[in-house]
């Protein structure tokens, strides 16, 4: 009899994981904010590049406003 509540209550516990992950299981929210391209390409002497990002790394990072420079 043992086994079977411990077994009952392992079951109740997973189950309770996961419709609590399918329940927080929602899209990004992503709030409005400045194009990180705004930000100054000198500061305080010194000055920057921009670098592209190829599609492959914008395809791995998702949505979103990604700025690469030197």
């Amino acid at each position: 009899m043992s086994s079977r509540w411990r077994f009952l209550v392992a079951a109740v516990l997973l189950g309770g994981t996961a419709l609590l992950l399918q329940a927080r299981n929602r899209a990004e929210i992503i709030p409005p904010h400045e194009p990180l391209d705004s930000f100054p390409r000198t500061l305080q002497g010194w000055t920057s590049v921009d670098v592209p990002l190829t599609k492959d790394v914008l395809d791995v990072l998702g949505p979103g406003d990604f700025l690469l420079r030197d």
